[in-house]
Protein backbone atom coordinates (compact mmCIF):
# COMPACT_ATOMS: atom_id res chain seq x y z
CA UNK A 1 0.00 0.00 0.00
CA UNK A 2 1.09 3.40 -1.11
CA UNK A 3 2.28 6.38 1.69
CA UNK A 4 -0.60 8.34 -0.32
CA UNK A 5 -3.25 5.62 0.43
CA UNK A 6 -1.99 5.20 4.41
CA UNK A 7 -2.30 9.37 4.54
CA UNK A 8 -5.81 9.74 2.65
CA UNK A 9 -6.85 6.75 5.32
CA UNK A 10 -5.62 8.22 8.28
CA UNK A 11 -7.02 11.51 7.30
CA UNK A 12 -10.40 9.34 6.85
CA UNK A 13 -9.89 7.81 10.42
CA UNK A 14 -9.55 10.77 12.33
CA UNK A 15 -12.18 13.07 10.49
CA UNK A 16 -14.64 9.96 11.58
CA UNK A 17 -13.39 10.15 15.34
CA UNK A 18 -14.04 13.77 15.69
CA UNK A 19 -17.60 13.64 13.88
CA UNK A 20 -18.64 11.31 16.46
CA UNK A 21 -20.03 13.18 19.32
CA UNK A 22 -19.68 9.82 21.48
CA UNK A 23 -15.74 9.99 21.52
CA UNK A 24 -14.79 13.04 20.15
CA UNK A 25 -13.71 14.50 23.31
CA UNK A 26 -10.82 11.54 23.35
CA UNK A 27 -7.72 12.35 22.66
CA UNK A 28 -7.02 9.18 19.97
CA UNK A 29 -3.64 8.71 18.05
CA UNK A 30 -3.73 7.29 15.07
CA UNK A 31 -1.28 5.57 13.22
CA UNK A 32 -1.17 3.90 9.47
CA UNK A 33 1.77 2.22 7.73
CA UNK A 34 1.25 -0.34 5.11
CA UNK A 35 -2.67 -0.31 5.54
CA UNK A 36 -1.82 -1.32 9.19
CA UNK A 37 -3.95 0.95 11.89
CA UNK A 38 -2.92 1.55 15.15
CA UNK A 39 -4.99 3.41 18.26
CA UNK A 40 -3.27 5.00 20.85
CA UNK A 41 -4.88 6.88 23.95
CA UNK A 42 -6.98 7.22 26.56
CA UNK A 43 -10.38 6.97 26.75
CA UNK A 44 -12.87 7.13 29.64
CA UNK A 45 -15.05 3.88 29.01
CA UNK A 46 -15.00 0.98 27.67
CA UNK A 47 -17.89 1.81 25.52
CA UNK A 48 -15.76 4.45 24.18
CA UNK A 49 -13.02 2.07 23.15
CA UNK A 50 -15.47 -0.25 20.98
CA UNK A 51 -16.98 2.96 19.41
CA UNK A 52 -13.75 4.02 18.14
CA UNK A 53 -12.82 0.42 16.93
CA UNK A 54 -16.26 0.66 15.39
CA UNK A 55 -15.49 3.96 13.41
CA UNK A 56 -12.18 2.35 12.19
CA UNK A 57 -14.06 -0.28 10.26
CA UNK A 58 -16.37 2.22 9.19
CA UNK A 59 -14.41 4.12 7.02
CA UNK A 60 -11.48 2.61 6.68
CA UNK A 61 -10.31 -0.44 4.06
CA UNK A 62 -7.37 -1.27 6.58
CA UNK A 63 -5.40 -4.86 6.86
CA UNK A 64 -5.06 -4.60 10.55
CA UNK A 65 -6.34 -2.75 13.66
CA UNK A 66 -4.17 -2.94 16.64
CA UNK A 67 -5.78 -1.54 19.09
CA UNK A 68 -3.87 -0.11 22.13
CA UNK A 69 -6.29 2.06 23.79
CA UNK A 70 -6.73 2.07 27.24
CA UNK A 71 -9.47 2.68 29.50
CA UNK A 72 -8.63 5.03 32.28
CA UNK A 73 -9.23 4.33 35.35
CA UNK A 74 -11.22 5.94 37.33
CA UNK A 75 -10.11 7.27 41.25
CA UNK A 76 -12.40 5.06 42.83
CA UNK A 77 -13.20 1.79 41.47
CA UNK A 78 -16.07 0.24 43.96
CA UNK A 79 -15.68 -3.81 42.35
CA UNK A 80 -18.62 -4.56 44.38
CA UNK A 81 -21.48 -1.88 42.37
CA UNK A 82 -19.67 -2.84 39.23
CA UNK A 83 -20.35 -7.03 40.28
CA UNK A 84 -23.67 -5.99 41.21
CA UNK A 85 -24.55 -3.75 38.25
CA UNK A 86 -23.71 -6.21 36.17
CA UNK A 87 -25.58 -8.99 37.42
CA UNK A 88 -28.53 -6.59 37.53
CA UNK A 89 -27.92 -6.31 33.74
CA UNK A 90 -28.35 -10.29 33.30
CA UNK A 91 -30.66 -11.02 35.24
CA UNK A 92 -32.95 -8.68 33.44
CA UNK A 93 -31.63 -9.92 30.03
CA UNK A 94 -34.42 -12.11 29.32
CA UNK A 95 -32.13 -14.01 26.00
CA UNK A 96 -29.79 -15.36 28.82
CA UNK A 97 -29.93 -17.49 32.00
CA UNK A 98 -27.87 -15.23 34.77
CA UNK A 99 -27.68 -18.83 37.21
CA UNK A 100 -25.21 -19.93 34.54
CA UNK A 101 -22.90 -16.94 34.49
CA UNK A 102 -20.34 -16.29 37.21
CA UNK A 103 -19.46 -12.09 37.45
CA UNK A 104 -16.24 -11.69 39.27
CA UNK A 105 -14.58 -8.29 39.27
CA UNK A 106 -11.22 -7.05 40.69
CA UNK A 107 -9.65 -3.40 39.70
CA UNK A 108 -12.45 -2.72 37.38
CA UNK A 109 -11.49 -6.11 35.55
CA UNK A 110 -14.13 -7.63 34.64
CA UNK A 111 -14.24 -11.66 34.42
CA UNK A 112 -16.84 -13.48 33.04
CA UNK A 113 -17.60 -17.25 33.70
CA UNK A 114 -20.13 -20.53 33.34
CA UNK A 115 -22.33 -22.04 30.00
CA UNK A 116 -24.24 -20.96 28.04
CA UNK A 117 -26.12 -22.63 24.82
CA UNK A 118 -25.29 -20.47 22.03
CA UNK A 119 -22.21 -18.25 20.68
CA UNK A 120 -24.40 -14.99 20.41
CA UNK A 121 -25.59 -15.18 24.45
CA UNK A 122 -21.55 -15.40 25.09
CA UNK A 123 -21.58 -12.22 22.93
CA UNK A 124 -24.95 -10.75 25.02
CA UNK A 125 -23.42 -11.57 28.12
CA UNK A 126 -20.24 -9.65 27.30
CA UNK A 127 -22.33 -6.84 26.33
CA UNK A 128 -24.08 -6.57 29.71
CA UNK A 129 -20.68 -6.38 31.46
CA UNK A 130 -19.49 -3.55 29.50
CA UNK A 131 -20.75 -0.50 31.96
CA UNK A 132 -19.18 2.32 32.66
CA UNK A 133 -16.27 2.02 35.45
CA UNK A 134 -15.08 -1.19 33.60
CA UNK A 135 -11.67 -0.92 32.40
CA UNK A 136 -11.92 -4.89 30.59
CA UNK A 137 -14.02 -7.67 30.45
CA UNK A 138 -12.69 -11.19 29.84
CA UNK A 139 -14.94 -13.38 28.54
CA UNK A 140 -14.56 -17.16 29.62
CA UNK A 141 -18.35 -18.33 29.25
CA UNK A 142 -17.75 -21.68 27.89
CA UNK A 143 -20.19 -22.91 24.96
CA UNK A 144 -22.03 -26.36 25.47
CA UNK A 145 -24.32 -26.70 22.73
CA UNK A 146 -27.24 -29.06 22.79
CA UNK A 147 -26.96 -30.35 18.82
CA UNK A 148 -24.14 -32.57 18.65
CA UNK A 149 -23.01 -31.13 14.84
CA UNK A 150 -19.94 -32.53 13.01
CA UNK A 151 -17.89 -29.59 11.64
CA UNK A 152 -18.85 -30.14 8.31
CA UNK A 153 -22.53 -29.98 8.92
CA UNK A 154 -21.59 -26.48 10.87
CA UNK A 155 -19.77 -25.22 7.94
CA UNK A 156 -22.53 -25.82 5.63
CA UNK A 157 -25.01 -24.65 7.42
CA UNK A 158 -23.22 -21.41 7.54
CA UNK A 159 -22.40 -21.48 3.65
CA UNK A 160 -26.29 -21.76 2.67
CA UNK A 161 -26.84 -18.68 5.28
CA UNK A 162 -24.45 -16.81 3.71
CA UNK A 163 -25.98 -17.92 -0.12
CA UNK A 164 -29.47 -16.70 1.43
CA UNK A 165 -27.70 -12.85 2.85
CA UNK A 166 -28.25 -10.54 0.36
CA UNK A 167 -25.42 -8.21 1.99
CA UNK A 168 -22.95 -10.63 1.08
CA UNK A 169 -21.53 -12.57 -1.66
CA UNK A 170 -20.57 -16.26 -0.21
CA UNK A 171 -18.11 -16.53 -3.62
CA UNK A 172 -15.82 -13.78 -1.76
CA UNK A 173 -15.89 -15.91 1.54
CA UNK A 174 -14.02 -18.70 2.89
CA UNK A 175 -15.45 -20.84 5.92
CA UNK A 176 -13.23 -23.10 7.74
CA UNK A 177 -14.68 -25.18 10.80
CA UNK A 178 -12.57 -26.95 13.50
CA UNK A 179 -13.82 -28.52 16.54
CA UNK A 180 -16.72 -26.41 16.57
CA UNK A 181 -14.81 -23.18 16.35
CA UNK A 182 -15.20 -20.70 12.84
CA UNK A 183 -12.62 -18.49 10.63
CA UNK A 184 -13.60 -16.42 8.01
CA UNK A 185 -11.37 -15.24 5.84
CA UNK A 186 -11.70 -13.20 2.03
CA UNK A 187 -13.11 -9.54 1.35
CA UNK A 188 -16.59 -8.03 2.68
CA UNK A 189 -18.13 -5.05 0.74
CA UNK A 190 -19.19 -2.87 3.95
CA UNK A 191 -19.16 -2.58 7.51
CA UNK A 192 -22.87 -3.74 6.87
CA UNK A 193 -21.90 -6.91 5.28
CA UNK A 194 -19.15 -7.21 7.72
CA UNK A 195 -21.68 -7.36 10.41
CA UNK A 196 -23.92 -9.48 8.83
CA UNK A 197 -22.03 -11.95 8.08
CA UNK A 198 -20.72 -12.40 11.73
CA UNK A 199 -24.12 -12.69 12.69
CA UNK A 200 -24.29 -15.68 9.98
CA UNK A 201 -21.82 -17.19 11.76
CA UNK A 202 -22.59 -16.76 15.61
CA UNK A 203 -26.65 -18.07 14.99
CA UNK A 204 -25.44 -21.10 13.28
CA UNK A 205 -26.29 -24.20 15.44
CA UNK A 206 -23.44 -25.92 16.57
CA UNK A 207 -20.82 -22.79 16.59
CA UNK A 208 -18.96 -22.20 19.74
CA UNK A 209 -16.05 -19.52 18.62
CA UNK A 210 -15.24 -17.39 15.88
CA UNK A 211 -12.49 -16.05 14.28
CA UNK A 212 -13.57 -13.20 12.15
CA UNK A 213 -10.34 -12.66 9.75
CA UNK A 214 -12.65 -10.81 7.18
CA UNK A 215 -11.21 -7.92 5.17
CA UNK A 216 -13.53 -4.82 3.89
CA UNK A 217 -12.95 -3.79 0.79
CA UNK A 218 -14.44 -0.81 0.24
CA UNK A 219 -14.29 -0.80 -3.12
CA UNK A 220 -16.06 -3.65 -4.13
CA UNK A 221 -19.37 -4.44 -4.36
CA UNK A 222 -22.13 -7.08 -4.18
Amino acid sequence: MSNNNDAQMKKMIIEQLRWDNRISECDIKVGVKNGEVTLIGEVPTYFAKKVARDDVAKVANYALLIDKLKVKSPKFIYDQKLKKNIESNLFWNLLINENDINVAVKNGIVTLGGTVLFYWQKEKAQENAEIDGVIDVINNIAIVPIRDLADEEIAADIVQALTRDPLVNEADIDVKVKDREVTLTGSIPSWAAFKSATDDVIYTWGVVGLKNDLKLNLTSKK
